[in-house]
């Protein structure tokens, strides 16, 4: 198995963390949020890629309980963005953002007349989002311990997923109870007459998951060999889950790499990877796009493969902008609120109106309207000034993956579409201007002496 290789020597890309800025007497609170921050991933990561079997065994030994640990976690997280974003860094966009998502709660639980289940399972699903989020000019990576959680969980899913077909794991079907309601953990799908394996986690969309972004993630820590030899592994494992959107999304990865880190001369690989992730907002659009060109033309009647994509088409991409239409036309503007249209939605009356989305932005849209394009919309300016090789690819894949994916039910899913925006709450989001401007007004605050950037490795430097 491939071993972390060193990062880049070159760190110019890191800005310094924001609590660095902080002032001495919030120093080792500052520190203590960081390291509960970089724990509420490492245990959201290892949950969503061993869920089947952590449930199983956990209900086995009556410490079903012990499941909502990382959720608890990321409430305490959530109060660290809060402050390090809008008091510390007075961002205006992350003090909409939390006032959109109170104001979500409320609207959903009116809309749906949710019971108290349902109106938890709505914020539990949205919370991670603001843990990614809570990386403000850091990186999931720089911690030495989580980028070797974050390997571990990939080989972990990989493996599973290739075992699979040769074994029969207890979990696969198991049923489960938590709070008086039954839970199968690790279903069996089929999908053309051919089993999609769950591995490990005993969901076959999480487990593919699982495969491909913690790779993401790591694979500027991994030598080229490394990454090269890792390829054929990853494929084969998610040709096992028949997820043919983490395939698609491993081979435009695969096609990105070679391209920009074998054939594009090193100093002209930043722009060309900002260029690509500011492109990628583009498929932000490709669902209506779709819907002005294929809606009702049953293309799948002569190519049988494309039925998912005309069933978005037809149903999942439109169908709750209908049902909005007839049952609350102002949440075509303010969204309907936390879990609508989404898993949460199944707790309450309206589940009759529950539709599967299958597309990120648009999912979140319905959660929190009109304030969260204003969010996507600042995230492609502000992906211009990103300097993280890992984080603008990062933006590209993601933005690739969620063309067909909502990334609400996995969590590490969620975080990571939190993590992409989380720069824009940084006081360099909008570019040197705008963080020499805060530098100034910070200049006259001395910085902590307790927090100590990393250091950066030399190049062959163990990891």
């Amino acid at each position: 198995m491939a071993t972390l290789a060193p990062d880049l020597a070159d760190r110019s890309w890191r800005t310094a963390p924001a609590a660095s800025q902080s002032k001495p007497a919030d120093g080792f609170l500052s520190q203590w949020m960081l390291r509960l921050l970089f724990l509420d991933v490492a245990l959201y990561a290892i949950r969503d890629t061993l869920t089947g079997s952590i449930r199983y065994y956990m209900d086995m030994f009556g410490l079903s309980t012990l499941w909502f640990v990382p959720d608890v976690i990321a409430f305490v997280v959530f109060g660290y963005f809060c402050y390090t974003a809008i008091i510390q860094n007075r961002s205006l966009l992350a003090a909409m953002l939390v006032v959109n998502f109170f104001a979500a709660a409320v609207i959903g639980a009116i809309y749906m007349n949710q019971s108290s289940l349902a109106f938890v399972t709505g914020i539990k699903a949205v919370i991670p989002l603001f843990v990614g989020m809570a990386f403000i000019d850091r990186s999931i990576t720089e911690k030495r311990y989580c980028r070797i959680i974050l390997f571990t969980m990939m080989a972990m899913s990989a493996i599973g997923l290739i075992f699979a077909p040769h074994s029969n794991y207890p979990w696969v079907g198991a049923n489960i109870s938590n709070f008086g309601f039954e839970k199968t953990v690790g279903k069996l799908w089929w999908a053309g007459g051919v089993v999609r394996y769950g591995g490990f986690a005993g969901d076959s969309t999480m487990a593919a998951f699982m495969v491909i972004f913690p790779y993401f993630l790591l694979y500027n820590h991994l030598p080229r060999w490394a990454n090269v030899a890792l390829w054929p592994v990853l494929f084969y494992a998610l040709d096992i889950s028949t997820s043919k959107t983490a395939s698609g999304v491993l081979a435009a990865f695969v096609a990105y790499y070679v391209a920009i880190h074998i054939l594009i001369p090193a100093h002209r690989r930043l722009g060309l990877q900002q260029g690509v992730a500011v492109s990628s907002y583009l498929l932000v659009l490709f669902p209506i796009l779709m819907i002005f060109v294929l809606g009702g033309a049953n293309i799948d009647a002569n190519y049988p493969d494309l039925f998912s994509l005309q069933d978005r088409i037809d149903n999942s991409w439109q169908k709750p902008f209908e049902y909005l239409s007839q049952t609350y036309p102002a949440g075509l503007l303010t969204g309907c609120g936390l879990g609508c249209f989404s898993y949460p939605m199944t707790y309450t009356e309206m589940a009759g109106y529950a539709v599967p989305v299958d597309n990120f932005y648009i999912t979140t849209y319905l959660f929190l309207g009109i304030p969260f394009a204003i969010l996507v919309i600042a995230q492609a300016f502000a992906v211009r000034n990103l300097r993280d090789p890992s984080k603008l690819a990062l933006v590209a894949m993601l933005n690739i993956y969620t063309v067909t994916v909502a990334c609400y039910g996995p969590s590490f899913a969620t975080i990571i579409a939190g993590y992409v925006f989380s720069g824009l709450f940084g006081k360099a989001a909008f570019g040197p201007s705008y963080a020499r401007k805060h530098r100034r007004s910070a200049a006259k605050t001395p910085p902590d002496p307790s927090i100590a950037e990393e250091p950066a490795h030399r190049p062959g430097a163990a990891a």
